[in-house]
């Protein structure tokens, strides 16, 4: 056969309107439309693929004009003398970082320049780490900066200065870019309304045609002189959200005017229960879990619901609850749904229960039998952890085929049901004589 001649002519991108060109340039630089989003669901890196500015002078130019008036196109550069800190933002403040190096530092394209340092760190300025991020991730930036903080019990902000430097851009072949209004001032300033207690904070213009808004600058400040909540308003917060959660696990008849919950909402119930995590500076973004400001809560609590009680003990028993709590409603969703979703809301309550139990056995006890040191006022959340744990890994079992499971077991590991009947046991060594959970056994037959 001969070769078939290729006829295929070339896109004339050129000869599209103007404005069709601006659309796909706008594609082009779209965050959103070149991430790569993590299993968390919050974006973890962008792909910009930039090549097409080397297509021609007048793809340059208008890509370039693009890029400079886009409102998501606006940069701040952090610049710090420690090296380690861009990794800290990156992977525990899950802040995406756009460039980092000689890039970072010759990017002529930032509006604000943040310059975070001590002063007993000698070390000129020119030898900062500077790395670039979006303005619109600076509320994610700053939120890190305080949980930092508070893992340090507050005493980490007192050692260090900020300086924040508003400037236009330098467009040195014209005068098209996001210039910085009021708005943007905003956006820029009060994300750092998060960070508390520095030794020394100034916002300074680098432009003379910015002037510092004063109104905006005394509202971060205001906002960075309003105190952490202490430990005990955490976790009296976190224990009230529980409850909350609580309810929506009820059916509640309506009252006169028809409110009430006629059937339980357990997603209802989960988000509070997220939100009680949140509220003890535990943040969980999907299967992701953050944990903050242990030093913050290491101490005796001197009022509220848990006055005499410490710290740590009571962030503990509430974590356990939580997780017992959670593990129960993703067990009673599954339960009551069809396939696929059956299956997913059962992989989300063994999920839970598994890294709890985990942790458990890695730092405790590897047999899963109660600790004398483990607090009393957790004991049956932590049974009833194993106790849900375990039903949602036999419930996923009947989804697995019974030789194949047996199989497994040939291998070294585990079947999925002798692991969950191992779980369901384990229950009943946390909570003896408990009805629910005798319940439970015999209902898998292992009364």
């Amino acid at each position: 056969m001969g070769h078939l001649e290729h006829t295929m002519q070339p896109f004339r991108f050129m000869d599209l309107p103007a404005e069709l060109r601006d659309q796909i340039y706008t594609h082009l630089l779209n965050p959103e439309d070149n991430c790569t989003i993590g299993e968390d669901g919050i974006i973890a890196k962008y792909n910009y693929d930039l090549r097409f500015f080397r297509t021609c002078k007048q793809v340059y130019a208008e890509a370039k004009r693009m890029l400079q008036v886009l409102p998501w196109n606006t940069f701040a550069r952090i610049e710090t003398p420690w090296e380690e800190a861009q990794e800290h933002v990156r992977v525990e403040g899950m802040v995406p970082i756009l460039m980092t190096g000689k890039a970072a530092e010759t990017f002529s394209q930032v509006h604000v320049r943040i310059v975070i340092d001590a002063p007993f760190h000698q070390q000129d300025e020119n030898e900062n780490k500077k790395f670039i991020v979006f303005v619109h991730d600076l509320d994610r930036f700053t939120k890190m900066w305080m949980y930092s903080d508070l893992s340090y019990a507050g005493d980490l902000n007192p050692h260090l200065r900020l300086r924040l430097y508003l400037r236009n851009p330098s467009v040195p072949d014209g005068d098209d870019y996001v210039k910085m209004t009021k708005k943007l001032q905003r956006k820029i300033l009060l994300p750092f309304g998060n960070v508390k207690n520095l030794r020394d904070t100034k916002v300074i213009s680098e432009d003379p045609g910015i002037t510092v808004d004063k109104d905006i600058e005394d509202e971060m400040r205001k906002r960075m002189l309003t105190p952490y909540k202490s430990a005990e308003q955490c976790l009296g917060e976190s224990k009230k959200l529980m409850e909350e959660g609580d309810k929506f696990c009820e059916a509640v008849e309506g009252d006169s005017n028809g409110k009430g919950n006629a059937t339980p909402d357990y997603h209802a119930a989960i988000e509070k229960y997220i939100e009680s995590f949140a509220a003890m500076h535990i943040v969980c973004i999907k299967r992701r879990r953050s944990i903050w400001g242990d030093a913050w809560f290491d101490r005796f609590l001197t009022s509220g619901a848990f006055r005499g009680k410490h710290g740590q003990i009571v962030r503990l028993c509430l974590r356990v609850e939580l997780v017992s709590k959670i593990t129960n409603a993703y067990v009673r969703l599954g339960m009551a749904s069809d396939q696929p979703k059956r299956l997913e809301y059962l992989s989300e309550a063994h999920f839970w229960g598994m890294r709890t139990i985990n942790l458990l056995r890695e730092h405790v006890n590897p047999h899963d039998a109660p600790h004398d040191n483990f607090p009393n006022d957790a004991r049956r959340a932590m049974g009833m952890t194993y106790l849900r744990t375990g039903m949602a890994g036999m419930e996923m079992a009947k989804y697995v085929p019974l030789a194949l499971d047996d199989a497994m077991r040939g291998t070294g590991d585990q079947s999925m049901r002798h692991a969950s009947k191992r779980l369901l046991l384990a229950a009943r060594r946390w909570c003896p004589n408990d009805d629910e959970v005798e319940k439970v056994l015999w209902s898998y037959g292992l009364s």
